[in-house]
C-alpha cells in the first residue's frame, strides 16, 4: 500500500481513541434507575377462576419490601386493580398506566409477580413490545428478578406464557362444573329469567304468575310483528316487577335494548345455553316453555354458531329467513363489486316438508341490482365443474404440497413437543399434589386435610394425562399425515366428484365451505345482457398456490391434457 506523503497527517493517537471518537454515545444508554419513575401495580381478581395468595395491600408491602426501598427507586403511583387479567382491554387502571408509559409519565413498573400484569397475550406483547423500544425502561417483582436484555425478556414472555396457561386451566375446571350443573341437572345459572322463579334448592325454573303471562305476551305481540319499540311501551304499563330474594319485588323499567334481550335468550323456547353448554330443559324436570322452538326461529335469525350469538331480527318476521355461512362475503355482485348477503329459506313443498334454500343477494342501496338474489347452487355448481375441468395433479403440484406440508408438519411437531413437554410438567406436579393431599388428609384430617377434594384433583389429573396421551398420539401421526402421490393423485382426480357427491347427500354446508375456501378466494355474479336475472359466475379468484399452479399452466384439465 503507497502512502501519499504530501496528504496532512493526523496527530499520534492511539487506535481506541480513533474509534471511540467516532462512536455515537447517544445510542450508549446508562440508565440511571433510581431516576426513572416507578409505578407500583397490584391487582385481584375478583372472579373464581383467578385466585390469589396475596390482597392488594399485601402485594402492594411486598414489592416496598423487596423492590422500592431496598433500591432506593422513585415511586410516583401506586395502582390498585380489582379484576381479571385473563382477557384484554378490560382493565382501565392498567390501560391507564400503559398510557402514563406511552406519555413518559412512568419509566418502570414494580409488580408482585409477571401475572398481576398479563394473563393474556395481548397486554403481555405489548409491555415486551414497549420494552423493545426503549419506552419501558425496567420492570421490578418482588418474587423474581429480571433483566431488561433479550433472555430477560424471552423469560418474561415464557411466564406470561405459562400465567395464561394456569388461567386457562383453572377456567377449563371451572367451565366443566358449569357444563355438570347445566348440561346433566338442567340447572340455571343465572341471577334472572323474566317471567320465572329460580327455585333455591335446585336451580330449576317455575312459571312466575302473573309475570309469566306478562312475558308471554310479550313474545305474542313480537310474532305478530310488533316493534320492539312498542312492546316495551305498552310492557311499561303493565304492573311488572323483578322478584330479588328475600324482598318484594321492585318497578322494571323495560326499553328496546331490554325487550330484545329477552326476544334472543333461546331459555323460553326451552333451551338453556349458558356458555358452551346447551341442553333442553325438557329432558331433565317439567319445564314450561312460553314459546315454541319454531317460533323463537321466527323472531329470531341465527348467526354465527360457532361463536354462540343469537341475534334479533329486527328487519320483520319474514318466516323462515336464516343467515347462512356458506361462502359467505365471498361471492361478489359484479355489477357493484361488493360482497353479497347470504341467507336461508325455508319453503313448504305440497307435501308440507320443509325444505332449505340457500341464497345470495345484493343488499347494496345503490346497486341495480338491489334485492335481487340467486341460489347458492349456482356458485357450488360452478365450483364443481371448475374443480373436475382443472386437476390439480402434475408432479410438480404434488411437489409443492409435499414441500408445504412438510413444513406444516415440522412445525406441528415442535408445538406438540412443547404441549407435551408442558403437559408431562402438569402431570407430574399434579400427580405430586395429589399423594401431598392423600397425606395431609391422613395426618391432620380435620384440619387443612378437609380442605382438600381429592377426587377433584383426581378429576384434574385424568384430564392432564389423557391430553397427554392424545397429543403423543397426534405427534406419532405426523409421520403418516403426508399423502403419498398415489392418494394425492386420488384424492385431487375426484374432488370435484366428491363434492358433487355431498352436495347430492345433503352433506354439511360447513363441511362444503370448508373445502371450497381452500381452493377459492371469490366468486364475480352477473345477470345476463337481457336482464332477466339469470345470474351466473362471470368470473373467479383461486387461492394460492392453485392460482400460481393455474397462470403457469402446472394443471391437468378434467379430460386429461394439461394445459
Amino acid at each position: 500500500m503507497t502512502v501519499n506523503s504530501n496528504s496532512p497527517q493526523p496527530d499520534i493517537v492511539d487506535l481506541y481513541t480513533i474509534l471511540r471518537s467516532h462512536v455515537d454515545q447517544s445510542k450508549i444508554e446508562n440508565i440511571d434507575y433510581q431516576s426513572l419513575k416507578y409505578a407500583v401495580y397490584a391487582r385481584k381478581s375478583t372472579i373464581g377462576d383467578e385466585r390469589q395468595e396475596h390482597s392488594i395491600e399485601d402485594q402492594i408491602d411486598l414489592c416496598a419490601k423487596h423492590c422500592a426501598v431496598p433500591d432506593n427507586l422513585m415511586v410516583v403511583q401506586t395502582i390498585r386493580e380489582k379484576g381479571s387479567a385473563k382477557e384484554p382491554d378490560i382493565r382501565p387502571q392498567f390501560s391507564k398506566l400503559i398510557n402514563d408509559i406511552k406519555n413518559g409519565q412512568v419509566q418502570g413498573i414494580i409488580a408482585y409477580h409477571p401475572d398481576r400484569l398479563s394473563r393474556n397475550m395481548k397486554e403481555a406483547g405489548e409491555l415486551i413490545d414497549l420494552l423493545d423500544k426503549g419506552v419501558l425502561k425496567d420492570l421490578r417483582f418482588a418474587t423474581s428478578a429480571f433483566e431488561n436484555s433479550p433472555t430477560g425478556k424471552m423469560l418474561l414472555g415464557i411466564s406470561f406464557v405459562l400465567s395464561k396457561q394456569y388461567s386457562e386451566n383453572l377456567s377449563q375446571v371451572v367451565t366443566r362444573g358449569n357444563v355438570e350443573a347445566t348440561e346433566k341437572r338442567g340447572q340455571f345459572l343465572g341471577k334472572r329469567v323474566h317471567g320465572y322463579r329460580i327455585l333455591a334448592y335446585n336451580r330449576q325454573l317455575e312459571p312466575d304468575g302473573e309475570y309469566f303471562v306478562i312475558v308471554s305476551k310479550i313474545f305474542e305481540m313480537r310474532l305478530a310483528g310488533k316493534t320492539q319499540t312498542d312492546i316495551a311501551k305498552w310492557a311499561n304499563t303493565q304492573d311488572y316487577g323483578v322478584r330479588r330474594f328475600g324482598k318484594e319485588p321492585e318497578p322494571y323499567k323495560w326499553d328496546k335494548s331490554k325487550i330484545s334481550d329477552l326476544l334472543r335468550d333461546p331459555v323460553y323456547a326451552g333451551i338453556l345455553k349458558y356458555g358452551q353448554s346447551v341442553t333442553k330443559l325438557n329432558d331433565h324436570y317439567d319445564f314450561t316453555p312460553i314459546i315454541t322452538e319454531e317460533e323463537f326461529l321466527r323472531i329470531n335469525r341465527i348467526g354465527d354458531f360457532k361463536s354462540g350469538k343469537i341475534k334479533s331480527n329486527n328487519r320483520g318476521l319474514r318466516t323462515g329467513k336464516i343467515r347462512a355461512d356458506l361462502l359467505r362475503k365471498m361471492v361478489i355482485c359484479g355489477h357493484c363489486d361488493k360482497p353479497m348477503s347470504s341467507g336461508i329459506t325455508l319453503k313448504k313443498s305440497t307435501n308440507g316438508k320443509k325444505t332449505e334454500y340457500y341464497y345470495y343477494r345484493c343488499e347494496t342501496s345503490y346497486c341495480e341490482k338491489r334485492n335481487k338474489s340467486v341460489r347458492a347452487k349456482v356458485v357450488v355448481e360452478f365450483a364443481i365443474t371448475f374443480l373436475k375441468d382443472h386437476l390439480f395433479t402434475t408432479p410438480e403440484n404434488y411437489e409443492h404440497y409435499k414441500q408445504e406440508a412438510r413444513l406444516d408438519s415440522e412445525q406441528r411437531r415442535k408445538e406438540l413437543n412443547s404441549i407435551i413437554g408442558m403437559l408431562s410438567k402438569q402431570k407430574g406436579d399434579k400427580n405430586r399434589e395429589y399423594e401431598r393431599a392423600k397425606q395431609i388428609k391422613i395426618t391432620d384430617p380435620d384440619g387443612v386435610g378437609k380442605h382438600y377434594d381429592l377426587d377433584e384433583i383426581k378429576a384434574d389429573l385424568d384430564g392432564i394425562s389423557a391430553d397427554l396421551e392424545k397429543a403423543v398420539v397426534v405427534r406419532e401421526q405426523l409421520s403418516t399425515s403426508i399423502l403419498t402421490y398415489e392418494k394425492y393423485l386420488e384424492l385431487f382426480s375426484n374432488i370435484g366428484e366428491i363434492l358433487e357427491m355431498a352436495v347430492s347427500k345433503s352433506v354439511n354446508m360447513n363441511a362444503l365451505d370448508s373445502i371450497l375456501r381452500k381452493f377459492f378466494s371469490n366468486f364475480i355474479l352477473q345477470t345476463t345482457a337481457d336482464d332477466k336475472l339469470q345470474w351466473s359466475v362471470s368470473d373467479c379468484k383461486l387461492k394460492e398456490p392453485w392460482n400460481g399452479f393455474l397462470k403457469s399452466e402446472q394443471v391437468v384439465r378434467g379430460r386429461g391434457d394439461r394445459t
